[in-house]
């Protein structure tokens, strides 16, 4: 290969799918998803990211978001004999498939963090009592004085009895 072919194949890879699961099958199909999972990091170095996320305001649906070094990173995890059962089997699970083949622009990537267990850490983290807490808890909620208008938290949350919409613009101006 040369020149552009090339470059093209050593372009990172990466596609999302989106998964709707038969009702009855979500159980097997998570099952079968975090075994290939876990075979999918232990043994492709190639592969840089396989995340399963769940939706929350669609229980049904999984999205699967993969990036591979390049293509050929990506063939070699669809040879793989976990990955021809998880495609052979995850058919019975699934209701419909949706694809998005993804090109790499931009990326900034960052290592998960490790979690530690909490009994070793102690309650202020790893730094000990003289470090700063890991986490605070937030102050309490100021009460809102009557005559400000309401602001949506979310788009989906503004009603037209609202005085403004979530824009900050006044309703009808």
């Amino acid at each position: 290969m040369a020149g552009p072919a090339m470059a093209a194949a050593a372009r990172p890879y990466g596609r999302i799918l989106i998964f709707t699961l038969l009702d009855d099958r979500a159980a097997d199909f998570d099952r079968l998803a975090e075994e290939t999972a876990e075979e999918v990091r232990t043994g492709e170095p190639g592969t840089l990211v396989y995340v399963i996320h769940l939706v929350p305001n669609a229980p049904m649906q999984r999205i699967f978001y993969e990036i591979y070094q390049d293509r050929a990173a990506f063939d070699s995890h669809e040879s793989q004999p976990y990955m021809q059962r998880f495609m052979a089997e995850r058919r019975a699970c699934v209701l419909a498939t949706n694809m998005i083949e993804l090109r790499l622009k931009y990326a900034k990537v960052a290592p998960l963090p490790t979690p530690q267990p909490l009994a070793a850490a102690g309650p202020w983290g790893p730094q000990g009592p003289a470090g700063p807490p890991r986490s605070r808890s937030l102050p309490p909620a100021r009460p809102q004085r009557p005559d400000q208008p309401r602001y949506a938290e979310r788009y989906d949350e503004w009603r037209p009895d609202q005085r403004q919409v979530p824009s900050g613009r006044p309703y009808g101006g």
